[in-house]
């Protein structure tokens, strides 16, 4: 029997991206996101030295209340994650 690994699990996934983008779905349709996955894909972008960057909470907000995704915001940990990746210019063959 094949095991799917949850959700918020990436490793060992996680050394083969150079950044990972997180975001809730928005519409009237739009499922909840749980914090805590948005929390564990962090903490393992960190461990990998992986690039994160939280584009939005969604529909739902982190509380668990149906709003605008605006107004939801793009807050985590107290914080608005940004991250890039540091991509090197390769020389020329």
């Amino acid at each position: 029997m094949i095991r799917r690994p949850p959700r918020s699990t990436l490793f060992p996934y996680t050394t083969l991206f150079r950044s990972v983008i997180v975001g809730g779905e928005s519409g009237p349709k739009a499922r909840p996101m749980k914090p805590e996955w948005v929390i564990n894909i962090k903490h393992q972008c960190e461990k990998q030295n992986t690039a994160f960057f939280f584009k939005q909470w969604g529909t739902w907000g982190s509380d668990g209340i149906r709003r605008n995704k605006k107004s939801n915001g793009r807050k985590l940990l107290g914080k608005e994650w940004n991250e890039y990746p540091d991509y090197k210019l390769r020389p020329a063959v």
